[in-house]
């Protein structure tokens, strides 16, 4: 391995010029009229096309599935799971490290990668309403809004459907599970968490301090 690498250090640093080189793979006419008349370039772009198509397909077996799997354990009493994984997710994570591990994992979908810091300092004044947890007030909401309901609250604190939690969600909305069947896989997901600031005033309990760039 070393004289392998030590073969390469003839081509370092011999000029201002760097280049790069990278293997093309190129078809023979042969082979290029292979692909032209089996239609296998125009085979992969339909797959393309169709991968929505698909895609919507398995969703809605993966919501059939759950459906009918959930259908037959309504009479179990997760209670006491429910209660040991709650305790075991409280004490093994650190919220400041959740909320801000979240926060990175969102710059990241962006090509600015960059968290902003601000201090909040809650105005008493407010309206504020407080989620301490999942609940069934804390899911009615979440469906009010998302059905287009307004509120008057200027600051909403809680937890932040994940991707999994809001496509149960979904399937609540649809009809596709009970909200017995959604608490029973909700609660095997540890949501992230954010403040909402929903009005002019609210926004004024906010203090920039700078930013982190997100590697």
């Amino acid at each position: 391995m070393n004289n392998e690498t030590n073969n390469f250090q003839n081509f370092i640093g011999i000029s201002s010029l760097q280049k790069t080189l990278r293997n093309a793979l190129i078809p023979t006419e042969t082979t290029q009229q292979f692909i032209v008349k089996n239609g296998i370039i125009k085979e992969d772009e339909l797959r393309g096309e169709n991968r929505q198509i698909l895609k919507d397909i398995m969703d809605d077996y993966y919501r059939g599935f759950i459906s009918e799997t959930l259908s037959s354990i309504d009479d179990i009493d997760w209670t006491s799971l429910f209660e040991k994984m709650e305790i075991q997710l409280k004490n093994g994570d650190n919220k400041d490290t959740l909320i801000k591990e979240q926060a990175e994992r969102w710059a990241r979908r962006y090509n600015s990668k960059i968290v902003s810091i601000y201090d909040v300092r809650l105005n008493s004044d407010l309206k504020i309403k407080d989620f301490r947890e999942m609940s069934e007030e804390w899911l009615d909401f979440i469906v009010d809004c998302r059905s287009g309901k307004a509120h008057d609250y200027d600051i909403v604190i809680g937890a932040m459907a994940d991707d999994q939690i809001y496509n149960f969600i979904s399937d609540f909305m649809d009809g596709v599970i009970t909200r017995k069947q959604f608490w029973v896989l909700a609660q095997f997901k540890y949501p992230t968490h954010q403040i909402n600031f929903c009005s002019e005033a609210a926004l004024k309990c906010l203090e920039y301090r700078g930013y982190e760039v997100v590697e």
